[in-house]
Parts: C-alpha cells; sequence; structure tokens
C-alpha cells in the first residue's frame, strides 16, 4: 500500500477496534479495490465482515495470497468461535437474574474467549526477547571488562612502543569504558525483569505502531533493516497503569484480531513474553 493507503487502513483499524465495524468494513472494501491481495486488508475483511459467510471468503482468498500468514490459525479459530451456534438462554427469575448479574460484573473476563493458544516471543530463554538482550548486554560487559584488564596487564608488563601505543590510545580506552559502563547499567536494569516474576494482566490494546530501524554502510545506503513492534496496553488492574508494550512479529499480527488481550509482560523493559488476544463470547 502507499502511504494514503496505509494512513486509511491505519483509520479503519481504529474504527473497528472501537467498535465501528460497518464504517471500517466500507474503508477497508475501497482499500482492497486498489490493493487486492493485500494480507493485512483481507484479515482485516474478514474481522469487520457483516456475516460468517463474508468472513470467510475473506480468510480463504487470504490462505490463497498468503498461505504462510501466521495470524491465519488464529482468524480461523476465531470464524469457528463466530459460527458456532449459542445455546438457548434461559430465563431466570428476577433474583437469580440479579445474582447472576452481579457475579457477570464481579467476573468480566469469562464474557471473552481466546482466538488462538498463548504466542510465546522465543522457544527459550536465549531466543526470548529479555533473554537475547540481557545476554547480549552481558557478553558487552564481559568483553570489555576482559580488554580492560589485559590491556592494562600488557601495559604494565610489556613497555615496547607498539603495545605502548594501544595503551595510550585515548579512543580506545574511551570506547571501552562507554562500553563497560553500558552494558554494566543495562544488565544492573534488566536483572529484575530476568529474575522477578512478570505480570499476567488482561485489557485493552490501541496504538499499533511498526519502527524501522535502517542500517547503512559507509556510503550512507541502506543495507538491511530491522523492524520492531510497539503496542499500548491500559492493564484492566488500573493500579499496573498503562505500558507500552515491545512484541515479536507474530504477536503483533495477532494483536490485529482483537483490541483486548491477555498478556504476560517483564515489569521494567516490558516484553511481551506470552501474548493472547481475545474477544468477546
Amino acid at each position: 500500500m502507499n502511504p494514503a493507503d496505509n494512513e486509511s487502513f491505519n483509520e479503519a483499524v481504529a474504527m473497528a477496534q472501537a467498535g465501528r465495524k460497518a464504517e471500517a468494513s466500507v474503508l477497508i472494501t475501497q482499500l482492497l479495490q486498489r490493493n487486492p491481495d493485500n494480507s493485512d486488508l483481507l484479515l482485516w475483511k474478514a474481522f469487520t465482515a457483516s456475516n460468517g459467510g463474508e468472513a470467510r471468503y475473506c480468510l480463504e482468498r487470504l490462505a490463497l495470497v498468503d498461505p504462510s500468514n501466521p495470524s491465519l490459525p488464529a482468524a480461523w479459530n476465531w470464524l469457528k468461535n463466530l459460527e458456532a451456534p449459542q445455546p438457548p438462554k434461559q430465563e431466570a427469575p428476577p433474583a437469580a437474574a440479579s445474582s447472576t448479574a452481579s457475579t457477570a460484573v464481579a467476573q468480566p473476563t469469562n464474557n471473552y474467549v481466546s482466538l488462538c493458544a498463548p504466542i510465546a516471543d522465543g522457544s527459550n530463554f536465549i531466543m526470548s526477547q529479555s533473554g537475547g538482550s540481557f545476554l547480549i548486554a552481558a557478553i558487552g560487559f564481559i568483553g570489555s571488562s576482559a580488554l580492560i584488564i589485559l590491556f592494562i596487564l600488557i601495559g604494565a608488563v610489556f613497555r615496547i612502543n607498539s603495545i605502548a601505543s594501544i595503551y595510550n590510545t585515548i579512543y580506545l580506552w574511551v570506547g571501552m569504558f562507554v562500553v563497560f559502563v553500558v552494558s554494566g547499567l543495562y544488565l544492573l536494569y534488566s536483572w529484575k525483569d530476568v529474575m522477578g516474576r512478570p505480570i499476567t494482566a488482561r485489557g485493552q490494546i490501541s496504538n499499533r505502531t511498526e519502527k524501522r530501524h535502517d542500517h547503512r554502510d559507509q556510503y550512507g545506503r541502506v543495507t538491511d533493516y530491522d523492524t520492531f513492534y510497539y503496542v499500548d496496553f491500559k492493564p484492566d488492574d488500573s493500579q499496573l497503569g498503562t505500558a507500552q508494550l515491545k512484541l515479536t512479529e507474530e504477536q503483533y499480527k495477532s494483536s490485529g484480531l482483537s483490541s483486548y488481550a491477555e498478556v504476560v509482560y517483564t515489569r521494567r523493559l516490558h516484553y511481551a513474553r506470552k501474548y493472547q488476544p481475545l474477544n468477546l463470547r
């Protein structure tokens, strides 16, 4: 999609998450006319469809143009729950109805159903977001410490010109010291995330954001890039406070299925260890 269409798509997503699905569906239909094979548009067209048949058609189309899309299993699960026959409601006496109503208010999470299994941010600790960043900081800290000690010993024992030139190079020392301090501070800050118990909460999702970081060569040309994914999370428990969560690509795509989710995230750096989109029954 071009920038204008992408802006319109974000507007349609905001409409859908605010409950204005009919308006969002009209806008997405217009965008699909110009971008018929766009995976995100097909997924959100299914979510905003007026009936199960239309939603099924969009998901079948998505399966054809992008069969490996990680959001497909969750989307099919959502459609299955949508099309499942609902048991008939039994009328209760006034007193019982009042009791049921008070129970529903006390336990609002019972009104939600999971759209897919929880999505972890890695298969093990090293592959996780918090574990990987902690490991990189540890390598930087240990490596810079070892180099500083090594150069001190070399400079003290062997006072020859070549070693002395390394020993007296201010830029090298400043660089090692910066790496040592920054990685050490990051280790101390993230230690609570690694060793402490993460937060588990349910709440509202908003402001889905992708941020791209370019890697450039010596001539300023982009050779590669990384994409980082963020969402604002407002827990039902107001004591926790709103947090900007860092998601993996798969978690981020699943966040587009619903504006409500159950999340397990770290306390300081707010890495989402597990993400599970939820929807009203």
